[in-house]
């Protein structure tokens, strides 16, 4: 097992600047200006079988064990997230890794002349997502790929992903309330956008949901076509334990789960991610995989159990060991990603301390009520840094006073900052959380691969490509 590395160098220079320069949102949206770039490009999305994962939270994880178990099958796999932590190479993975800086910048160049062989007279640029979607395109079919997995980046109806025409599968994970603003103030509302996912002949698979989103999906199903798999109906998790790694009680080793489905009956499966919630993400990436059997995909329990042993997401519910310092860290920034990974801490424990920082369009009273009590003492993080605005510190500590147990320490000004002064305030064998951001976790995690120590006793610590944690015996 070797340690990440992180993108560097000229090409990644280059990725940033093409991409950075890129205006984020338009209106009104729409999917036209993203079909003429694909027609431009020569349909490189038709080359491929593809599965599209909308939900709020945990299709980033979803779509990686549905990868993960695809690959597992000796099929190559190319998987398109969103957002990144470090760089943005991350977000198009071919064979399980980050698309090469080089490559990713000529992919973004060849669709930027795409688009100015299509454009339309005063027409804007191409959003970022629009160039990210269509590079991740251009790439996987030039790699010859057999499966593309991509998530929405926002929503789903109007998202530039939704301009496939004919997925193999479409899948929803749990919709609840975020990006108000731009979505809807309602579950409902919000489940009707990403609902718009929904494409005739294609297998559709959904976690369990609120009834107005529910609702939304089955409709949007059912005038596609389709009949919605839906969880808790048509698919049922059993038996969900966490497993240990670092000490009893710490549930830091995954989870595992039994899986009932239409036809499947699997015992004791075992995914390599952290948290309970995950065995709920795991459940849909194998109801994706049991409805695909049944259209004729050579997938089986081997390559799903083989799979989900092997997945990896990093920045979510991520452990690493450094000092003698159990770090955990959690992406989790609305409130129901921060009560999921409220009652993992409540039950292992809790933590010491907690490195916080909340985006200012987020909704910072439920992350913080939801963290506050099983967080230890708070090191709030706010203002503007990389690029990024979030809540006032002093906000953040005031609810956290409210909400919660413990105190909080005066405000660091940068996630460095914060790093160095949690290193120094923590002892030995006590855990400390960061999360509500994905920035500020993309900030800390290198900082934490740098200062992995040894841990004595004859043992080392170990990060495997995906920069997991292991102990392992020299």
């Amino acid at each position: 097992m070797a340690e990440e590395r992180l993108p560097a160098g000229p090409a990644s220079a280059r990725v940033a600047a093409l991409l950075e320069s890129a205006p984020r949102f338009a209106s009104p949206p729409g999917l036209e200006r993203m079909e003429r770039l694909a027609a431009a490009l020569g349909h490189p999305e038709r080359r491929l079988a593809v599965v599209h994962v909308a939900g709020t939270n945990g299709k980033g994880s979803t779509a990686a064990m549905l990868a993960a178990i695809l690959a597992a099958a000796g099929r190559r796999v190319a998987l398109f997230t969103s957002p990144h932590l470090v760089a943005w190479e991350e977000r198009i993975r071919l064979d399980g890794r980050p698309v090469d800086g080089g490559a990713l910048a000529a992919a973004l160049e060849a669709v930027g002349r795409a688009d100015r062989r299509a454009r339309r007279p005063g027409e804007r640029p191409l959003l970022q997502s629009e160039l990210l979607t269509a590079a991740a395109w251009w790439l996987a079919a030039e790699a010859g790929v057999d499966w593309l997995v991509q998530e929405t980046g926002l929503g789903g109806s109007f998202d530039p992903t939704n301009a496939v025409e004919a997925p193999r599968a479409v899948a929803w994970t749990p919709i609840h309330l975020d990006h108000t603003r731009l979505l809807g103030r309602t579950v409902g509302a919000i489940g009707r956008d990403k609902a718009g996912i929904a494409k005739p002949g294609a297998l559709a698979v959904s976690a369990g949901q609120r009834p107005s989103a529910r609702a939304a999906l089955e409709e949007a199903v059912a005038a596609a076509g389709g009949r919605l798999r839906l969880a808790g109906r048509d698919f049922l998790v059993r038996r969900r334990r966490l497993l240990d790694r670092f000490a009893r009680g710490d549930g830091l080793g995954g989870v595992a789960f039994d899986y009932r489905g239409p036809g499947w009956r699997l015992r004791d499966v075992r995914v390599a991610l952290v948290g309970a919630h995950q065995a709920e993400n795991a459940a849909t990436a194998v109801a994706l995989a049991e409805g695909l059997a049944e259209r004729g995909e050579r997938l089986g329990p081997e390559e799903v159990r083989a799979g989900l042993a092997r997945v990896r997401w990093p920045g979510r519910l991520e452990p690493f060991l450094e000092g003698g310092r159990i770090w955990i860290l959690d992406g989790a920034h609305n409130p129901h990603a921060a009560r999921a990974l409220a009652r993992w801490l409540a039950g292992c424990g809790g933590a010491e301390w907690t490195l916080l920082a909340v985006g200012i369009e987020k909704d910072v009273n439920g992350v913080v009520r939801a963290l506050a009590p099983a967080g230890g003492r708070l090191l709030p993080l706010g203002g503007g840094w990389g690029g990024f605005d979030f809540h006032p510190a002093g906000r953040l500590a005031r609810l956290w006073r409210e909400a919660g147990r413990g105190g909080a320490l005066e405000a660091a000004a940068s996630p460095e900052e914060a790093f160095r002064r949690l290193r120094a305030l923590a002892a030995p064998g006590e855990r400390l959380l960061v999360a509500g951001s994905l920035h500020l976790v993309g900030a800390i995690r290198p900082l934490l691969l740098a200062a992995a120590a040894p841990l004595g006793r004859g043992r080392r610590a170990v990060l495997d490509d995906a920069a997991q944690f292991h102990v392992a015996h020299p």
